[in-house]
């Protein structure tokens, strides 16, 4: 028997449900007034509002909660409480405060108003969620930072103005260490108006700028006095930042009647003064000659300097073009008594010993912090001197002695009165040296990198801080000569010197040095290299004397069989054709990076980024015999003649050495900053990444991962991208922070 169906309040079972027009109309009104009353009391007191426009900091600030439109009636008693700011806790309840010199809470116009008012407002106040509670209604919002509604206007303890007049030359350095949002200024001198000519860099300073800003301005060279006015407009405010009168006119005593001499007496004297100075000048020079041997031939000057019992004869060469700089620095630096420090156990570091000691009034400390290096060389000195054999143009050896003050494995030692620090390490040792000595520079020091590498400047200014507002960082670009220990401590060997060697210098904001920066170095290097000062940083990273070994070895190993040779390969005399064209390739990125960067920044001048070509004509000159090709330059150069590839030897033979600092110094160190360069100025770098690639893979590391610095182990090296560096304005910031504007 078939079972009916149920009847159901929705009508029968198994039956589509029907509703009625006036049932589902009944129901969209239900809806729409419930969610209504669930809008308006999840808004609650509405919204807050800032009453105070713009936000100064360090100023009083007032955040109203608008409870007008809460359904608590407003003549009733109710809660009300404040929450949130930085430490996100509780700030008043009731009109009681959990902090009364922070917090406090006012009521507005009426009863619907309740206002919180933060005293001192500050960094810490900002990016921060407000909450007020009025009865059960909740509302908040979140202070963003933003350059329209804040201002931080800088006292002018905190604003640094330095400026100078001298032969026409008009210079204003301009530097606040704190201010929001980016100031716009003008500097006036003498009616005219330089505001479209002053250069700004800024960089974050906690959650405010840092901003420093420069002018240079080339006046007619009589032009000594003037008052300049120096302004900027800060969000609503303009403030005056400084009002100076320069005045650097020389001062003049006007000719009276009476002088005892009348003007053609006094320049009959003067001339005979003269004639007369010269004739003893001359004469002097002549007995000077006789007796000392100075001689002259080919346009080449030979001095012999300090000749002492402790100290030999050295013979400095230079042609009169460069006379004028050698006298320079030897002048200024005779009797200036240093102490230096270097840091570093290896080739360079014996080298640089030898020349330093040389040198009249120059007291060498080393500090070496390879384990056992020290006692080492400390041994092999109570068995004599130090000797370097040099070698000669003609293929003959000159051997010169001498020895530190000491020898140290520690750096407190080591630093102790120490004015210049050398550190001459491979790159991956900078780090270790760098925090060595943080904890004992002083002010007015100069920190040299000999070399520094591509990213020096950058691992310098990171590690050091604050540090580097009160020393002077120098980089060089490459190590100043070839060399090799030959027996620890005792015997170095130097094939030969460059030409020319490119210097960087940062001087920060407060340092102050009492001796020159680029003589000093020269002074104790000797005349070769002659120290020449590179237009910025980045010229400097992107230098080709960074790129000599990384392509030649990635050329003459990529496709090794893994077999054993018979014997060690040269390094340059046998170089192929592959390996030159390799090296050239990736030379042309460089220079197209560099390139780039002088198109999106017109003020830098990076004409030092020149072709491999062009730098091996430049650097070795006199060592070179043919400068045809780039194979060539390599293959003909002295100084390069006795350099191997880097092998171990093994049961069979030898095999590459991977571990050699030609791939764990010249490639996270060298490639990699540059590409780190390239990539945030968007060049494309086909041959570097190829190299990259297959270095990283022979020593266990992962910088690049496509065509992009992402790599697991890029914190470890110093590219821009190690250091959250995305942009080009982001690293000049970063390097130009705190550094005294170039002179």
């Amino acid at each position: 028997m078939k079972r009916k169906p149920e009847n159901t309040l929705f009508g029968r079972q198994n039956k589509t449900l029907k509703l009625k027009p006036k049932t589902i109309k009944m129901s969209f009104i239900l809806t729409y007034v419930m969610f209504q009353l669930l809008y308006q009391h999840a808004r609650g007191c509405a919204n807050l509002v800032m009453l105070t426009k713009p936000v100064v900091f360090g100023e009083s600030v007032q955040l109203a909660c608008m409870a007008n439109e809460t359904e608590i009636p407003l003549d009733k008693p109710h809660s009300r409480s404040w929450s949130g700011g930085q430490y996100n806790t509780l700030l008043c309840m009731n009109g009681v405060s959990a902090d009364r010199s922070k917090y406090n809470e006012v009521e507005g116009k009426d009863k619907s108003q309740y206002i919180l008012q933060i005293s001192k407002f500050s960094e810490s106040d900002v990016d921060c969620e407000y909450k007020c509670v009025f009865g059960v209604d909740i509302t908040r919002t979140t202070l963003h930072l933003n350059e329209k509604d804040y201002e931080y206007v800088p006292s002018r303890g905190t604003t640094t103005v330095i400026s100078s007049l001298m032969h026409g030359h008009f210079s204003v350095n301009i530097h606040f260490v704190k201010v929001w949002p980016t100031p716009v200024c003008e500097i006036i001198f003498e009616r005219l108006n330089f505001a479209k000519r002053i250069r700004m860099s800024k960089m974050k300073n906690g959650k405010l700028f840092s901003v420093n800003m420069s002018l240079k301005h080339v006046f007619r060279s009589d032009v000594c006095s003037g008052e300049m006015l120096i302004s900027c407009q800060i969000g609503t405010k303009r403030i005056e930042v400084g009002r100076e009168q320069l005045h650097t006119c020389p001062v003049t005593v006007p000719n009276k009647d009476g002088n005892l001499l009348n003007d053609k007496t006094l320049t009959t004297m003067i001339v005979a003064i003269f004639m007369f100075v010269f004739m003893v000048f001359v004469i002097m020079l002549f007995l000077v000659i006789k007796q000392k041997g100075y001689t002259t031939k080919n346009n080449t000057v030979h001095v012999i300097i300090n000749p002492t019992p402790d100290h030999p004869d050295e013979r400095i060469h230079f042609t009169n073009r460069e006379k004028r700089q050698y006298e320079k620095y030897t002048s200024v630096l005779m009797d200036t008594k240093l102490k230096i420090l270097i840091c570093g156990g290896g080739n360079g570091a014996h080298c640089l010993l030898v020349f330093a000691s040389q040198r009249k009034n120059i007291e060498v400390n080393v500090l070496t912090l390879h384990d056992g290096s020290a006692d080492l060389w400390n041994s092999s000195l109570k068995e004599g001197y130090l000797t370097m054999s040099a070698s000669q143009p003609d293929g003959s050896v000159e051997n010169i002695e001498s020895s530190p003050s000491f020898v140290t494995n520690d750096a407190a030692v080591a630093m102790d009165q120490i004015q210049v620090v050398f550190i001459v390490a491979p790159a991956y040792r900078h780090e270790l040296y760098i925090r060595s000595i943080h904890p004992y520079i002083n002010r007015n020091m100069l920190v040299v990198g000999l070399p520094g590498h591509a990213g020096f400047e950058l691992q310098c200014k990171y590690i050091l801080g604050n540090k580097s507002r009160i020393c002077t960082i120098v980089g060089f670009d490459s190590l100043p000569w070839g060399c090799r220990v030959v027996d620890y401590g005792k015997h170095v060997r130097l094939f030969g010197k460059k030409d020319v060697l490119y210097a960087t210098v940062l001087t920060g904001i407060d340092c102050k040095l009492h001796f020159p920066i680029i003589e000093t170095i020269q002074y104790i290097l000797g005349e070769k290299p002659l120290i020449k000062l590179a237009s910025n940083v980045l010229s400097v990273s992107l230098m080709a004397g960074s790129i000599l070994h990384p392509p030649l070895m990635y050329g003459k190993w990529k496709d090794w069989d893994g077999q054993p040779l018979t014997e060690v390969p040269s390094y340059f005399t046998t170089v192929s054709e592959e390996q030159a064209d390799i090296m050239s390739n990736l030379s042309d990125e460089l220079v197209a990076t560099a390139k780039r960067i002088s198109d999106l920044k017109r003020d830098m001048d990076m004409s030092d980024v020149i072709h491999i070509h062009d730098w091996f004509k430049q650097r070795y000159y006199k060592q070179i015999s043919d400068h045809s090709s780039v194979m060539t330059c390599m293959r003909t150069n002295q100084s390069y003649s006795q350099f191997v590839h880097p092998m171990n030897a093994v049961e069979n033979g030898y095999v590459p050495d991977f571990e050699y600092r030609y791939i764990t110094e010249d490639i996270p160190f060298g490639l990699v900053v540059m590409k780190g360069i390239a990539e945030i100025v968007s060049v494309e770098t086909p041959t570097m990444d190829k190299i990259i690639k297959w270095a990283q893979s022979k020593i266990g590391k992962e910088y690049l991962v496509g065509e992009s610095l992402k790599g697991k182990n890029l914190k470890e090296v110093r590219a821009p991208q190690s250091y959250e560096i995305r942009s080009l304005d982001e690293l000049l910031n970063f390097i130009y922070f705190d550094i005294r504007p170039e002179d």
